[in-house]
């Protein structure tokens, strides 16, 4: 799956395009990154088994998650635009996990969760994927993956291919008018 950073870049890249914020520039990034990257919050649910992996990639990696993020984004901050920005930002962490090599099974996302219990991945892959051990590794050991060389190499290619992205949609916001 992809890393925080590129979870991360995606929401700065989906930021600029949505119009004026409706709340203070340094809530919209903040509620932004965190959307962007709240899917991996499944990897907490595992921690009082001693095994974070244990219910990764699970359903908070749907479509009817994002969706549910989204309402309850806009009822949270009473806001259809911040409803829409959760919900574009939760569905860029989908996006990225399609397109990134997923070496553990189940391969993939199951992005049509609870309409299918099929695992979806793209045909190929554009990002390396991160390590962060599998369902049994110890908390040591999955730290010890966490801080791998690969990962290292990961992030940078993420940054690569991302942050042409992010500039470009903050160049364009800011040709058009809709600076955050």
């Amino acid at each position: 799956m992809s890393t925080p950073l590129g979870h991360s870049l995606m929401a700065a890249a989906i930021v600029p395009l949505t119009g004026k914020p409706a709340m203070p520039a340094w809530r919209l990034w903040l509620f932004a990154l965190f959307a962007a990257n709240a899917p991996d919050l499944d990897l907490l649910a595992g921690l009082p088994y001693h095994d974070p992996n244990l219910f990764h990639q699970g359903p908070s990696h749907s479509l009817s998650f994002a969706l549910l993020f989204g309402v309850l984004s806009g009822m949270f901050f009473r806001s259809a635009r911040a409803g829409m920005i959760g919900l574009l930002c939760y569905a860029s962490h989908l996006l990225l996990d399609f397109f990134t090599y997923d070496g553990r099974p189940p391969y993939g996302i199951p992005l049509l969760w609870p309409f299918s219990e099929n695992y979806w991945h793209a045909p190929f892959d554009l990002f390396m994927g991160v390590r962060h051990g599998v369902p049994g590794d110890s908390p040591a050991e999955t730290l010890s993956q966490i801080f791998s060389w690969h990962n290292v190499r990961t992030l940078l290619v993420e940054s690569t291919l991302l942050a042409p992205l992010t500039a470009a949609s903050l160049f364009l916001s800011r040709r058009i008018g809709r600076t955050t």
